[in-house]
C-alpha cells in the first residue's frame, strides 16, 4: 500500500528565530540601542534620529564607513534569516495542506466493491500528492539556493530592496543606516510622504531646507535608476511606479493664491521666492526627471499616468481637439506651457520622455510654429503662447521632446493617432502642418537657435540608425527617410520650402557684397536643418546614384514607383527614390551654400571611389553609371536652385564658382569622416591615404569641371589612367604582370622644341614614376593628380601623351575575364560615364520652366 511520503526539513524555524534575534541584538549594540527590540523590522525616521541614538551618531562620525558596513551586515543577516524562516514555514504549511487535502480526497473515494480496486484508486491519489510534495521540496531547495547566492553577494542594494519588499526588514532602516539612496524602498507610501513634504515646504517657503535636500536626493536617485533601466531594457517595479504616481498626486495638490496650481505652479513659486539659484535648479531638475520617467512606456509608464494639467500642456488645444475651454486656451495654456518649459528645460539631459508624450509635445510645438510662420493667428492663441513661452522656452521643449527617436520616427511617418480627441484625418493634417512648421519657422537671427538647431534632433538619428548592424534600425531609418523626402518634394510642400516669404541677408556673389532675399529658400535661414538633412543624403548617397527611372541615360521625371515596389532593399540598405524625388530634395538642400558644398564634395569622392572600384573589379559599367548619375543630379540641382533664386547666367556661373571654392575647405575638413558618407565610399575611405583623398578633392572641385561640359571626360580619363597604371605596376612588382613600360620601350619619344623625352623620362621628371629601395618601379598617384591638375598647354599635352602611351602597353590582367589593354578599358569606362552631360541637360531647367513649376 502506498503511503504519503515527503522530505523532512531539518531546518527548525524556532532555532532560526533565535539566530535572527541575536543579529538584532548585535545591531542594537552597534547602534547604541541596547535593550531596545524590534527596531530592524519596523520603519525608522528619515534621518539619524529617534530609535538610532546618539551613541551611533558620535561613533559613526569617527568611522562612518566601518560602522555603516557593520550595521548593514546585521540588517542583511537578519533579513536573510527571516527569508529562510518564511520559506521553511511555507514548506511545512504546504506539506500539512497536502496531507489534509489528501486525507479528504481519499476519504471521499466511493467503494467499487473490490478491496483491491479500492486500494489501487487510493494509491493513485496518494502518488499524486507525493509528487506535489516532491515539487514543494524542490521549490524549497531552489529558494534556499537563491538565499545562499544572496548571502554570498552580501548586502547589495538589490538584495536589501528585495528583503524590504518581502517585509523581512523595515522599509527605511537600510537607508537610515547607510545614507545611500540605493537602499531606499520606493513605494506608494514613501512617494506620498515625500510629495507631501515637498508640497508643504514649497507652500510654506522652505524649499531650501535640509529635509527638502534629502527628498531631492531620493527623487534624483530614482531618476538615475530609470536611465540605467533604459540601457538594460528593464521597467520600473510596480512599487517604483506607485512612488512616482504618489509623488505627483501630492504635488498636484499645491495651492497658490492665484494662477497655476499643482506641479506647474512650482516654477512660479520658485521665481517669487528668495531661494538660491542652485536650489531652484536642483528642484526643477528632480521634478522634470520624474515627469519624463513616469511618461515613458519603456519604463512601464505612459502619458495617461501624468497629472491632467501636464497632459493638457503637452498636447495643447489643437491635439485636445477642442476639449479645453476658450479661457484655458488663451490664458492658462500659455502660462502652463511656459511653466512646463521651465521644468523640462532643467530635466536631466540623459533622460527622455515616452513616445506618446514626446510625439504630442513635438507636434503641438510644430503646430504652434506653423501658425506663427503662416501668420495664421486669427482665432488662435499662438501669439499669446509665444509671448509667454519665448523662443528659449520653445527651444527647451523641442530639445526634450526630440530626444525620443521612436517619437521622431512617428512624426516623420505621419503615424500620430489620437482617437480620444481627434479623428485620423485631422491627426494626419496636424502632423503635416506641424512638420512644415518645424522646417519653416524663422528663429531669431541673433539667438542661440538661429538656423533651426532646436529642430535638428528630429533628423539627426537617421544616419546612425542607417549605419546600424541591426536590420530593424536600418529599416526604421529607411522608412523615415523615404517618408520625409516624399513629404518635402510634394509640389505644394516644395513650393513652401523654396518660396518662404522670409527675408534674409546673406553674403553676395562678389567678395564683400551682401544680398537681400525677400523670398528665401528655407535653408538660407535654417541652415542647421539643411545640414542635418545633408547628413541623410551622405548616408544614402548610393541611393541617389541609383538607376530607378533611368534607362540608357534617359531620365523619366514622371516616373512613379508602383505601389507594390519596396522602398528599401534589405541586402544593399539602399532606397528606391524616383528621379524627381532625388532632384527636388537636392534642390532644397542647395538652398544652404554649406550643404551645397558638402553635397558636391561627397559626390566627387563618390565618383573617385567608383573609378578606383572599376579598375579593381572590372565592373566599369555599373561604376560609371552610378558616378555619372550622381554627378548629373548634383550639378542640375545646384543649377535649378540658382535659377529658382532668380539668377541670370552670369550669376549662376559665379555662384557655382563660389560653391566649388567652398568644397575644398568643407570636404577636406571632413576627410576623416568619409566612411560616414556611406558604405559605397569604403574604397576611397579605406584604400587611399588622406593626402591622396585631399588631392582628389582639390582636383575634382575645380569649377572648370562643372561649368559647361569643359574637360570633364578628359579629367575622368586621366584619373582612371593613373589608377590603372598604379594597379599595373603593383601587379608587375608582385610578379603578376609585365611592366607597362616594357611594351612602350625607349624608342617612342615626345618632341618638344629641340628636346625629346621618352615615356619613362616624362613620368620620372614629374616624380610620378619613382623606385623603391629594391629598385621596383612605383606610381605616385599623389604626384600624378597634382600634375594633371596644375599643368597646362604644352606641358599638359606632354604628360597626357606619356600616360596614353603607357596605357597602350598595359594589360588589365588583374581584372577577372579581362584581356584588353588599359587603353581599351579606359575608353569603355569613359564612354559609359559620358552620358553625364546629356543627363545633366535633361535635369536642368531654365527660368521659364522654373517659373511654371513654382506657379503650378
Amino acid at each position: 500500500m502506498v503511503t504519503f511520503t515527503f522530505t523532512e526539513c531539518e531546518i527548525e524555524a524556532s532555532v532560526l528565530i533565535g539566530h535572527r534575534e541575536a543579529f538584532e541584538e548585535l545591531h542594537a549594540k552597534i547602534a547604541g540601542r541596547s535593550g531596545e527590540f524590534c527596531t530592524i523590522s519596523e520603519p525608522v525616521s528619515l534621518h539619524f534620529e529617534g530609535q538610532i541614538g546618539e551613541g551611533l551618531r558620535s561613533t559613526a562620525l569617527e568611522n562612518q564607513e566601518s560602522w555603516s558596513s557593520a550595521l548593514l551586515a546585521c540588517l542583511h543577516a537578519y533579513g536573510m534569516i527571516g527569508k529562510v524562516i518564511s520559506d521553511v514555514n511555507w514548506y511545512e504549511e504546504r506539506i500539512e495542506t497536502l496531507r489534509s487535502e489528501m486525507a479528504t480526497e481519499v476519504g471521499g473515494l466511493p467503494s467499487t466493491g473490490s478491496e483491491e480496486e479500492d486500494a489501487s484508486l487510493r494509491d493513485v491519489v496518494i502518488e499524486r500528492y507525493n509528487r506535489l510534495a516532491e515539487e514543494a521540496w524542490k521549490s524549497l531547495e531552489e529558494r534556499c539556493e537563491d538565499t545562499e547566492d544572496q548571502i554570498k553577494e552580501g548586502p547589495t542594494p538589490g538584495n536589501i530592496r528585495e528583503l524590504i519588499e518581502a517585509g523581512h526588514i523595515g522599509d527605511k532602516i537600510a537607508y537610515a543606516t547607510t545614507g545611500d539612496t540605493d537602499y531606499w524602498n520606493f513605494d506608494s507610501e514613501s512617494g506620498e510622504e515625500i510629495g507631501e513634504g515637498l508640497r508643504e515646504a514649497l507652500e510654506g517657503g522652505n524649499a531650501d531646507s535640509s529635509e527638502v535636500g534629502a527628498y531631492l536626493a531620493l527623487i534624483s536617485a530614482l531618476n538615475s535608476r530609470s536611465f540605467d533601466y533604459l540601457k538594460t531594457g528593464e521597467e520600473f517595479s510596480e512599487s517604483e511606479l506607485e512612488f512616482l504616481e504618489g509623488l505627483h498626486a501630492e504635488l498636484d495638490k499645491i495651492e497658490t493664491g492665484e494662477g497655476l496650481q499643482g506641479i506647474l505652479a512650482i516654477p512660479g513659486i520658485l521665481e517669487d521666492s528668495l531661494y538660491g539659484e542652485d536650489d531652484k535648479v536642483a528642484l526643477l531638475e528632480a521634478i522634470g526627471g520624474t515627469i519624463l520617467s513616469l511618461s515613458d512606456e519603456k519604463l512601464g509608464g505612459g502619458l495617461a499616468l501624468l497629472p491632467e494639467d501636464i497632459r493638457e500642456a503637452v498636447q495643447g488645444p489643437v491635439l485636445m481637439g477642442g476639449q479645453v475651454s476658450h479661457d484655458y486656451a488663451y490664458t492658462e495654456y500659455p502660462q502652463a506651457l511656459a511653466s512646463l518649459a521651465a521644468i523640462l528645460g532643467n530635466a536631466p539631459e540623459e533622460m527622455e520622455g515616452g513616445e506618446r508624450f514626446s510625439t504630442s509635445l513635438t507636434l503641438s510645438m510644430g503646430q504652434l510654429m506653423h501658425d506663427i510662420y503662416q501668420d495664421n493667428l486669427i482665432g488662435k492663441p499662438s501669439t499669446a503662447v509665444l509671448e509667454e513661452l519665448g523662443d528659449k522656452g520653445l527651444a527647451d521643449l523641442l530639445e526634450v521632446s526630440t530626444r525620443n527617436e521612436d517619437a521622431n520616427y512617428t512624426i516623420l511617418m505621419h503615424e500620430y493617432l489620437n482617437g480620444a480627441y481627434i479623428d485620423d484625418d485631422t491627426a494626419q493634417r496636424i502632423s503635416a502642418e506641424a512638420l512644415a512648421g518645424l522646417l519653416l519657422y524663422e528663429w531669431p537671427e541673433d539667438s542661440d537657435y538661429a538656423g533651426g538647431s532646436p529642430v535638428t534632433a528630429l533628423f539627426d538619428w537617421i544616419p546612425e540608425d542607417a549605419s546600424s548592424k541591426a536590420e530593424d534600425e536600418q529599416r526604421r531609418a529607411a522608412e523615415a527617410t523615404v517618408s520625409l523626402i516624399e513629404f518635402m518634394t510634394d509640389p505644394e510642400m516644395q513650393k513652401k520650402l523654396m518660396d518662404t516669404n522670409v527675408k534674409v541677408a546673406i553674403p553676395g556673389i562678389e567678395e564683400g557684397e551682401e544680398e537681400v532675399y525677400p523670398n528665401a529658400g528655407f535653408g538660407q535661414y535654417n541652415d542647421k536643418i539643411a545640414q542635418s538633412l545633408t547628413n541623410i543624403f551622405e548616408r544614402y548617397i548610393y541611393s541617389f546614384a541609383g538607376q530607378t527611372g533611368i534607362t540608357d541615360g534617359v531620365v523619366d521625371l514622371d516616373f512613379e514607383r508602383p505601389n507594390d515596389w519596396p522602398t528599401w532593399d534589405t541586402e544593399s540598405n539602399t532606397l528606391s527614390l524616383s528621379p524627381e524625388e532625388r532632384l527636388h530634395f537636392l534642390e532644397l538642400l542647395m538652398t544652404d551654400d554649406e550643404s551645397a558644398a558638402r553635397i558636391h564634395g561627397a559626390a566627387e569622392v563618390f565618383s573617385i571611389s567608383h573609378q578606383a572600384s572599376a579598375v579593381e573589379t572590372g565592373d566599369f559599367s555599373d561604376a560609371a553609371k552610378r558616378a555619372s548619375t550622381l554627378q548629373s543630379f548634383v550639378d542640375a540641382a545646384l543649377h535649378n536652385e540658382s535659377v529658382y533664386r532668380g539668377m541670370d547666367a552670369e550669376g549662376i556661373h559665379k555662384r557655382k564658382e563660389n560653391i566649388y571654392d567652398l568644397v575644398s575647405s568643407t570636404a577636406s575638413g571632413a576627410i576623416g569622416e568619409i566612411p560616414f558618407v556611406g558604405f559605397a565610399l569604403s574604397a576611397a575611405g579605406d584604400h587611399y591615404s588622406d593626402q591622396f583623398k585631399e588631392n582628389i578633392i582639390t582636383e575634382f572641385e575645380a569649377p572648370s569641371q562643372h561649368i559647361g561640359k569643359g574637360n570633364v571626360e578628359e579629367k575622368i580619363s586621366n584619373t582612371i589612367a593613373v589608377f590603372i597604371l598604379e594597379e599595373a605596376f603593383e601587379n608587375h612588382n608582385s610578379g603578376g604582370a609585365t611592366s607597362p613600360l616594357a611594351e612602350v620601350g625607349d624608342e617612342s619619344k615626345y618632341f618638344t622644341g629641340t628636346k625629346e623625352m621618352t615615356v619613362t623620362e616624362i613620368l620620372e621628371s614629374r616624380e610620378i614614376l619613382t623606385y623603391g629601395n629594391d629598385g621596383s618601379p612605383v606610381i605616385s598617384t599623389d604626384k600624378a593628380v597634382e600634375s594633371l591638375q596644375g599643368l597646362q598647354g604644352e606641358s599638359a599635352a606632354q604628360l597626357n601623351w606619356a600616360i596614353s602611351r603607357a596605357m597602350a602597353g598595359t594589360e588589365v590582367s588583374w581584372v577577372p575575364g579581362e584581356a584588353r589593354t588599359g587603353q581599351d578599358f579606359l575608353e569603355s569606362f569613359s564612354s559609359t560615364y559620358g552620358v553625364r552631360s546629356d543627363m545633366t541637360e535633361q535635369l536642368q531647367q531654365n527660368e521659364k520652366e522654373i517659373k511654371i513649376r513654382s506657379q503650378s
